[in-house]
C-alpha cells in the first residue's frame, strides 16, 4: 500500500495526474493512531520507533493538497518513507525472530550438536573496543570469555551458573539494581522483553537447580540443550552494545 502511494505521488508530480493521490489518505487511514494499535505492535516498536510511526501518520492525515513538479511534495513524500521503514524494520524482525531457531539447530548439526563458541566472538570484541565508559567492562568480559571456555569443554553446570552471574552483573547499565527489574521494566521492544523474561525465570530456575541442590542418591546430569540460553544472551549483549555505543 505505501509503495503504490509513493508511486502515486511520483506520478502526480511527473506528469499531473492525480487519480492515485487517494493511496495516501488510505495509507494514514489504514495506520491507526497509538492509543488504538495492537498491543503486541505498540511493544514491538518501542517508544521511540512509535513516536515516529504516530508522527509521520499524522503528516499524511494533515496533507490537505499537493504541488505538481518534483520534488514539490517533500513531507508527505518522507511521512511515506517512514512509515514504510518502520513497516519493514518490524517485518524483519519478525522474520528474524521466526528463523532463529532453525539457524541454531542447523549450525549445531554441522558442529556435530555441539557449538564451541557460546558468546559470539563479535560481541566480545564490540565490548572490549569500547572506551570512555562509566562502566568497567572487564568483569563482564571475562565472565564472557569464561563462560565459552566452560561451555567449549562442556562443562554444563558451570554454564548455567555464568549465564546468571553475567545477568545478576549488568543491571546497572541499564539503570535498574537487579536483573528482575530488566526484564519486567525496560522499554525495550517486545521481542527483548521475551528473551529477558525467558533468562529471567527459565535460566534463573535451571542455574539454581546446580546452585543449590544438596547430594542425592540418584542424579542426573544436564545436556548442553538445558542450559542453552545463547539466543536471549546474545540479544541482552546485543542490546547493552547498542546503548553504551557512542
Amino acid at each position: 500500500m505505501v509503495d503504490d502511494a509513493l508511486v502515486a505521488l511520483q506520478t502526480f508530480e511527473a506528469t499531473g495526474a492525480n487519480h492515485g493521490l487517494n493511496k495516501l489518505k488510505a495509507v494514514a487511514a489504514a495506520c491507526l493512531d497509538g492509543s488504538k494499535l495492537e498491543s503486541s505492535i505498540r511493544e514491538d516498536l518501542g517508544p521511540r520507533r512509535l513516536y515516529e510511526f504516530q508522527e509521520a501518520v499524522s503528516r499524511l492525515a494533515r496533507t490537505t493538497s499537493f504541488t505538481s513538479g518534483l520534488g514539490r511534495n517533500t513531507d508527505a513524500h518522507n511521512a511515506l518513507l517512514n512509515v514504510k521503514t518502520i513497516a519493514s524494520a518490524l517485518e524483519a524482525e519478525k522474520l528474524q525472530e521466526e528463523a532463529a531457531p532453525q539457524i541454531s539447530e542447523a549450525r549445531d548439526a554441522n558442529q556435530g550438536g555441539h557449538s564451541t563458541e557460546y558468546v559470539h566472538r563479535s560481541r566480545i570484541e564490540a565490548l572490549r573496543a569500547m572506551s570512555g565508559l562509566n562502566w568497567d567492562l572487564k568483569r563482564l568480559i571475562r565472565l564472557l570469555e569464561e563462560l565459552n571456555l566452560v561451555h567449549a569443554a562442556e562443562c554444563h553446570m558451570a554454564t548455567a551458573m555464568l549465564v546468571r552471574a553475567i545477568a545478576d552483573h549488568i543491571p546497572p547499565v541499564f539503570n535498574v539494581d537487579t536483573f528482575e527489574k530488566v526484564a519486567n521494566n525496560y522499554s525495550g521492544a517486545k521481542s527483548f522483553k521475551a528473551s529477558m523474561k525467558n533468562l529471567q525465570n527459565s535460566l534463573r530456575h535451571i542455574a539454581d537447580s546446580h546452585l543449590h541442590a544438596q547430594i542425592r542418591n540418584r542424579e542426573v546430569l544436564p545436556t548442553e540443550r538445558q542450559v542453552d540460553f545463547r539466543a536471549d544472551l546474545d540479544v541482552l549483549l546485543g542490546e547493552i552494545v547498542r546503548i553504551l555505543s557512542p
